[in-house]
């Protein structure tokens, strides 16, 4: 989160790189994505078991 806040950093990506969608995912999906996210980098499943919010996955697509 810090200063921005979640919904600014998730508005900050992709930023000024023309033509790119966002969504945050949900569902199974995220469960995947996230297991695997942890899988690659660790430090990730650190970060996770310090908060007790739900960590989002951003999806960042090409736009048409």
């Amino acid at each position: 989160g810090g200063e921005m806040g979640v919904r600014g950093w998730i508005a900050a990506l992709g930023a000024g790189s023309g033509g790119v969608a966002r969504r945050v995912d949900e569902g199974e999906e995220r469960v995947r994505l996230w297991a695997k996210q942890k899988e690659d980098m660790p430090g990730f499943a650190g970060y996770e078991a310090r908060t007790t919010r739900e960590i989002p996955v951003v999806i960042l697509e090409p736009s048409a």
